[in-house]
């Protein structure tokens, strides 16, 4: 659970330090341009900037004591959020300010572990010759399994009645362009296909899975906790047609309405299904 972010010349804040709660829901909330959103980018960006250390240098260059170099990247590849230029990253970043502190910032992110135990790690971003160079400043990782998922979810604009098949690349720089509803059959097919896996695994040589392992499946795999989501929220189910990229051109989601029938112990349909694109706004976030 993440404890503590601490923004140095990170957009509208030349530093800020922002205090969340340990458990339960952190609530964000203030007048227009107070810096909500910049909060959240900064985590998003946070996210990113690991990820790419670890792609290009590999999990080391997270860890504490790593001594190596870090990794640059250009602007068309940095994706985690929607910018007309890189220089937007920085508080007041003004032409021609090579040597001065103008042309750094810093993302630190404090939270808990597992084990309830304490750790940090600071993200450091400099930007030279049109190119952003990113460093892990100060850790306190030992071990990878410590880091904490982010997950940033911006509003479902995007959203179109067809959507082709899109790479992990193409993804993140959709959603950072704030066009989640773009891929959001793309997501759901990945999660369908996860859990189809999960189950053959689980199936084995057996006619079918064992209630035991039915149970474990349901309370952990994210497709099946958002099927059961949806079922008590909405009363819908989603269905994922079959997808394959040597003649598919674009994925198909539908939203099946259903109904609890008591006599059964089942859900059952309630009228026909309709495609994903026309449910509300609230389902679809």
């Amino acid at each position: 659970m993440i404890t503590n972010i601490e923004l140095i010349r990170f957009k509208k804040f030349k530093k800020g330090n922002f205090a969340l709660k340990s458990e339960g829901v952190s609530l964000l909330a203030g007048p227009n341009n107070s810096g909500k959103s910049t909060l959240l980018h900064a985590l998003a960006v946070w996210s990113f900037c690991v990820f790419v250390l670890q792609q290009s240098k590999g999990d080391a260059a997270i860890l504490s004591g790593y001594s190596g170099q870090g990794t640059g990247i250009s602007e068309e590849n940095f994706s985690p959020i929607n910018l007309p230029d890189l220089k937007h990253l920085w508080f007041q970043l003004k032409p021609g300010g090579h040597g001065t502190d103008g042309y750094s910032l810093s993302i630190k992110v404090d939270w808990k572990d597992v084990d309830e135990n304490g750790q940090t790690l600071t993200i450091k971003l400099s930007f030279t010759n049109d190119r952003l160079f990113i460093k892990a400043q100060k850790s306190s990782l030992a071990l990878i399994e410590h880091l904490p998922n982010i997950l940033y979810l911006p509003p479902v604009a995007g959203l179109d009645a067809r959507e082709p098949y899109a790479t992990q690349a193409i993804r993140r720089a959709k959603l950072g362009r704030g066009m989640a509803g773009s891929i959001l059959r793309n997501i759901l097919l990945d999660l369908r296909n996860r859990n189809n896996v999960a189950r053959i695994k689980l199936k084995g040589a057996k006619t079918k899975i064992s209630n035991k392992d039915l149970k474990e499946l349901r309370a952990k795999d994210p497709w099946e906790r958002l099927q059961a989501a949806l079922r008590r929220t909405f009363e819908v189910e989603l269905i994922v047609g079959a997808y394959d990229e040597t003649y598919h051109t674009s994925i198909s989601v539908f939203v099946q309405p259903i109904t609890w029938n008591e006599n059964t112990g089942r859900y059952t349909n309630l009228g026909a299904k309709r495609d994903l694109m026309v449910e509300g706004s609230g389902a679809l976030q």
